[in-house]
């Protein structure tokens, strides 16, 4: 228990994921207050990408903040958008992007924030997620992943804001031995 507490302490001291999030809640209150984006944030969102397109974009050192939400991007393609160096969040909702996918983002081991919600990642995904000490928000809604992959994972990782974190519904009890 004293371990858990001070894990929990030590991962929420981490100066790199305060900033992180600090950047993410200022960057969503934007959007959704309508002040504009910041200058380090770009939206593709909705975009038909071609690969000039996306070699363009990695060559881009100052964006922190990537939406490429229903986006055509698949797994390979991933591969430029790594390449970013101060990227810390993107926004993958509603791709097609896959385990194969998470595992080619955890090659970049600085991520704040990913978001996942409607692709094709299963409980395999979160395993890849195990290599991204600063990662302190994961939206999976809609997604392949159990509840109780998330409970586990929530579990393992208090520093993580995940979205949305599964309800102990019946389905979920269902699994437990009853006892």
């Amino acid at each position: 228990m004293a371990e858990a507490m001070t894990r929990q302490r030590d991962t929420r001291s981490n100066p790199r994921r305060t900033a992180g999030r600090l950047a993410l809640a200022v960057m969503l209150l934007c959007t959704l207050g309508g002040c504009g984006k910041a200058p380090t944030s770009l939206s593709l969102r909705g975009k038909q990408l071609n690969a000039e397109q996306l070699d363009a974009l990695a060559a881009d050192d100052d964006i922190i903040w990537l939406d490429l939400a229903n986006t055509n991007v698949t797994d390979e393609q991933l591969r430029k958008v790594i390449r970013m160096p101060k990227l810390g969040h993107v926004d993958l909702s509603g791709t097609s992007i896959t385990d194969a996918g998470v595992a080619i983002l955890a090659e970049k081991k600085d991520w704040t924030g990913l978001n996942l919600s409607r692709t094709q990642i299963t409980d395999a995904a979160l395993a890849q997620l195990e290599s991204m000490p600063d990662l302190g928000l994961l939206v999976v809604g809609e997604t392949q992943l159990s509840p109780r992959a998330l409970m586990q994972f929530s579990e393992a990782h208090p520093g993580v804001m995940i979205d949305p974190m599964p309800a102990m519904t019946n389905a979920t009890t269902r699994a437990r031995p009853q006892g």
